[in-house]
């Protein structure tokens, strides 16, 4: 009977056993399975419950509330020391907004499954505020957190921690995992309302512990997520309970376990993850009744809504259809389809942008049906050419034909855009390889053929086409060069006709400086010699490889054509030929290039050739006339034949003083200070610096507002000109060296200097969560200035990386911008830098003697010693030495540190510059962003100070700290 007895009882167990495996979770003393919770003998409270199909909800939605879920049976995690245990789930957290949860969960291991002292919300369900980080409450935890708590000092809104008898993790790292193929680090939302799966695991010989995670389709990573020493000796209690916790706040959220694995001494039972339960649908309601009632009249008005827009769209398509009126019928040129260019293009992009100049921009395309590549001048919202200037090139280019011409192709209009299209220069414009280092230096030759090329193209246009067209804006940059480098001349868009024999009756001086006829600029009439007197200095731009209006050295400034005359009269004119040729150059070619130049750009109208001579001379049919030297400079006679002309000599000497490029546009616009100031703002699309704009602009200056979101500052500028104010817009990031570039070449072809430089672009080099942001709102106007302040110092994070860019954008970008503007401003009669700096960036913030020292001692400061400042702040953030070492403390040091430098740059400056107003400020506490309007002052009031001090007269400080009363301490 014994034997039988045995055999029954072996039978019965593997019974069981099989039973408890159809259950889903494979138990044993030491480790457990659980591939869904359907037949699970949880232990379970609050919020906690397991749904049909075995899910476990940690929590349903409920606000301030928290659930639990554990192991029913303690297990001995001691053994003299904590035992090595690993842990294997499947989680998810769902939240009504896919970038905006509450709290998170965590795996938690305790010596009860009764917490019933816990708080919810950060507090995660498993401590509260008063046992939080007591030594005796036996609690470990790896938390999954998707809310930025500054008071357990959070490294941001999804991360993964670990924590010891407290909220305050002892290790975190932002939620992702590692792909083992390229080691590169992938982010993961823990918000996602996707599945993912974490594995924990310790050893408790080396006392390492490992945190791993990874989407739930992807495989366990080989590198942890987390691996750092973690001795959970004083911590886990001899016997303790193992599950999770989660809590909720204000934002509608659930957390879901979909399985979980756990083992004593060995690695946890992998997961089948096709057996584990599926997520519930997250969808809209089931159609309430008040729905039934208002979806019919809903759809009604949405098929009203669609005949009116059906309407509006038929009236707007009739308004803006392309219209042929009557002076288009005898012209030419082809007609493009708007759609035709806009594929071309490719939508305008910027990356298919070549140029602006001739009062538009110019792109790149290629038409999709003959692959012919165009170019396409784009009329700019910013542009003084009108429909008139627009006829004027139509009619000009529909018919001229000749080999040094830039060939019009065609035109389209367009919902108001006017466009051009052109033959596509693949060489782009003569300008650059002359003045821009990177482009190869022509040889001699090519500028010869160049010079002859376009003189061709200008006989035609004076003298052997039906009627006479004067270009008016001949220049390096409106030459353009084809594939065989011939020079082609274009844009018309200052062209006027008039018939043989009529005198022309245009008055409005336009042109660019340096290549305009002193009597253009006097009478304001436009004739062929006045496009001579262009070409003239154009010829000796190519020849000696320099602009008309430039510094021949630092301390040597001259005009072009007076520097190419004094050498002729010394009879060494071979000596202004350009320097990058090497000596090597047909001198007599050179000879009658520099002398041609010189008569052609001659003062007085008569002594000027026309272009047919010209073309002899050049090609040699004709012998060149000596010129007889002068012993008065060009500039001299011009300026005694405009006797009386004011405002031309008060501002052609003031425009000559440095090496930039000339001004495009109408002369009166530069004028010095009597009107005409230029002023650039970074950072303008909004707050303090929006505001200077519009105050700037009020005040008669023509503002450049910058921005680094090219949307934002557009839209910025069409606000301020809803005012009438003069303002046009130029993307700028401060930290890109080519974007600080391309801005300081549009200030120098457009305006040809700059007067005002206000720095106002900045961040706050710290980090705030966007709910904590938001909860406050409602209280900042019942606290007071001191309130709000620590408020921000207490919910503003700084990390090495935010230090790092506030130094970029702060300090270093100011410096680049200002380093690449400082030529322009140089050629201001009274240039101005404003540094818009704040109250953070006193001295008085240090709290190291030797440093208030260093940065104020402005006889011995240099920009070297500044970087090594910054350098040596930035190591000891990295090192947790701030407080150590005397730098500003008590939140946002980076930025006290960055604007404080920000200030002695100021003072460096100052002292370089001592013809220039060059001052800082703090433009006081102020309602924006950066402040979270926590600030007691409105931008307009913020603005007033940087205003202020840009418009101070030519006698006011520099070098100066001007805080909203007036000039202050720097410490």
């Amino acid at each position: 009977m014994a034997p039988r007895r045995f055999l029954l009882l072996a039978i019965l167990l593997v019974l069981l056993g099989a039973h408890g495996f159809g259950r889903g979770a494979a138990q044993a003393a030491d480790q457990f399975a659980y591939n869904g919770f359907a037949d699970a003998n949880l232990t379970l409270d609050g919020l906690a419950a397991v749904a049909p199909n075995g899910l476990l909800a940690l929590s349903n939605g409920t606000s301030q509330a928290a659930g639990h879920a554990f192991h029913p049976t303690p297990l001995r995690m001691r053994n003299g020391t904590v035992q090595s245990f690993s842990v294997a789930f499947v989680f998810a957290i769902v939240s009504n907004f896919t970038v905006l949860s509450d709290n998170g969960m965590a795996f938690v291991v305790a010596p009860s499954t009764r917490l019933s002292t816990f708080n919810a919300g950060q507090y995660l369900g498993i401590l509260n505020v008063t046992d939080n980080g007591k030594p005796d409450n036996g609690v470990f935890a790896v938390e999954l957190d998707t809310m930025l708590n500054p008071e357990f000092q959070d490294m941001n809104s999804n991360h993964v921690g670990v924590d010891l008898n407290s909220l305050r993790s002892v290790q975190n790292h932002s939620a992702g995992w590692y792909d083992d193929a390229t080691g590169v680090f992938n982010n993961l939302s823990l918000i996602s309302r996707q599945p993912m799966q974490v594995w924990v695991d310790y050893d408790g010989a080396t006392t390492r512990l490992d945190v791993t995670m990874a989407p739930l389709d992807v495989p366990r990573p080989k590198k942890p997520l987390i691996s750092a020493p973690v001795n959970l000796s004083a911590v886990v209690t001899d016997t303790a309970y193992v599950g999770f916790s989660a809590a909720t706040g204000v934002i509608f959220t659930r957390h879901y376990v979909l399985g979980w694995s756990f083992a004593l001494n060995g690695p946890a039972p992998p997961l089948d993850t096709s057996k584990l339960p599926s997520l519930p649908r997250f969808g809209p309601k089931p159609r309430s009744k008040v729905l039934e009632i208002v979806l019919p009249i809903a759809t009604a008005a949405f098929v009203l809504a669609l005949a009116i827009a059906f309407f509006m769209f038929v009236r707007t398509r009739i308004r803006y259809a392309e219209v042929r009126e009557d002076w288009e019928v005898e012209f030419g040129p082809h007609r493009f389809a708007y759609k035709e260019l806009y594929k071309a293009t490719k939508g305008f992009k910027n990356r298919q942008l070549l140029g602006t100049g001739g009062f538009g921009r110019v792109y790149k395309g290629v038409l999709p049906k003959s692959n012919l590549e165009i170019a396409v001048k784009r009329v700019s919202h910013d542009s003084k050419q009108g429909m008139k200037e627009f006829i004027a090139e139509v009619v000009s280019l529909g018919h001229l034909r000749h080999r040094n011409l830039v060939q019009l192709l065609g035109y389209c209009r367009r919902q108001g855009e006017l466009l051009l299209v052109y033959d596509c220069m693949p060489n782009g414009s003569l300008d650059k390889y002359l003045h821009d280092k990177t482009k190869p230096v022509l040889d001699w030759s090519q500028r010869f053929q160049i010079i002859r090329g376009v003189a061709s193209g200008l006989l035609y246009l004076h003298e052997d086409w039906d009627k006479i067209v004067i270009h008016r804006d001949i220049k390096a940059s409106n030459v353009l060069l084809d594939a065989d480098m011939n020079g082609r001349l274009g844009d018309f868009g200052l062209a006027r006709l008039y018939d043989h024999g009529v005198d022309p009756q245009t008055t409005h001086v336009v042109g660019t400086m340096g290549y305009l006829a002193p009597e253009l600029v006097r009478t304001g009439k436009a004739t062929p010699v006045t496009d001579v007197f262009a070409f003239g200095v154009f010829v000796l731009e190519v020849t000696c490889g320099r602009r008309p209006l430039g510094c021949i050295a630092p301390d040597d400034q001259n005009v072009l054509l007076d520097w190419v005359q004094e050498h002729e009269r010394r009879r060494a004119g071979l000596d202004t030929v350009d320097p990058r040729l090497c000596g090597k150059y047909d001198a007599d070619e050179a000879r009658l290039a520099i002398k041609l130049g010189l008569m052609c750009a001659h003062p007085l109208p008569d002594a000027r050739p026309g272009m047919r001579q010209v073309t002899q001379y050049l090609e040699g049919e004709v012998a060149m006339p000596e010129v007889v030297p002068t012993f008065l400079s060009y500039t001299t006679l011009a300026l005694m034949q405009n006797d009386g002309f004011d405002s031309f000599a008060m501002s052609f000497p003031s425009t000559v003083t440095t090496d930039a490029s000339p001004t495009s546009g109408d002369v009166s616009a530069v004028s010095g200070l009597s009107g005409g100031r230029i002023a650039l703002v970074t950072g303008g699309n909004k707050g303090v610096g929006l505001e200077t704009c519009r105050q700037l602009a009020s005040k008669g200056l023509k503002v450049v507002l910058t921005a680094r979101n090219e949307a934002r500052g557009l839209e910025a500028v069409e606000g301020v000109r809803r005012s009438g104010a003069d303002v046009v817009f130029h993307q700028l990031d401060v930290i890109d060296p080519d974007s600080v570039a391309r801005l300081a070449d549009f200030v120098r072809d457009q305006f040809g200097k700059l007067d005002i430089l206000i720095n106002n672009a900045g961040i706050s080099g710290v980090d705030r969560d966007p709910v904590l942001v938001a909860k406050v709102k409602e209280q900042v106007e019942s606290m007071d200035v001191d309130q709000r302040v620590q408020w921000m110092k207490e919910n503003s994070k700084e990390t090495y990386e935010e230090a790092k860019e506030c130094m970029r954008t702060n300090y270093y970008g100011a410096k680049l911008v200002t380093e690449a503007l400082l030529p322009l401003l140089q050629l201001s009669s009274s240039g101005r830098i404003v540094n818009v700096s704040s109250g953070f960036s006193l001295l008085r913030n240090f709290n190291n003697e030797e440093l208030k020292n260093e940065f104020n001692d402005v006889d011995n400061l240099t920009e070297k010693k500044l970087e090594e400042l910054l350098d040596s702040f930035l190591e000891d953030f990295k090192a947790n030495l701030i407080e150590a070492h005397g730098w500003p403390t008590g939140g946002s040091s980076a930025y006290k540190v960055a604007k404080a430098t920000l200030n002695a740059y100021t003072r460096i400056l100052a002292k370089n510059y001592p013809r220039m107003r060059i001052n800082c400020l703090t433009p006081g506490y102020v309602k924006s962003d950066m402040s979270m309007h926590m600030g007691v002052l409105t931008p307009e009031e913020g603005a007033s100070n940087p205003v202020k001090v840009a418009l101070l007269p030519d006698d006011g400080p520099t070098g100066a700290y001007f805080d909203r009363d007036g000039v202050a301490s720097f410490v």
